[in-house]
């Protein structure tokens, strides 16, 4: 089972989720951010899945 994500990604994500804890406001830009990593995050699944199913068959 292979990331499609790069470590690069993958710390990325996890440093712009640090910079909106620390923020005292969540704005529309971060909403938006938010929106498309969890896509990402759930296509990312989605390519797990079927590396899993596949491997089983």
């Amino acid at each position: 089972m292979v990331s499609r994500l790069t470590y690069e990604e993958e710390q990325g994500i996890l440093n712009e989720l640090d910079y909106i804890n620390d923020q005292t406001e969540f704005n529309r830009e971060n909403a938006v951010w938010c929106n498309k990593t969890i896509k990402k995050l759930l296509l990312e699944l989605h390519f797990m899945r079927n590396d899993i199913i596949n491997k089983n068959t």
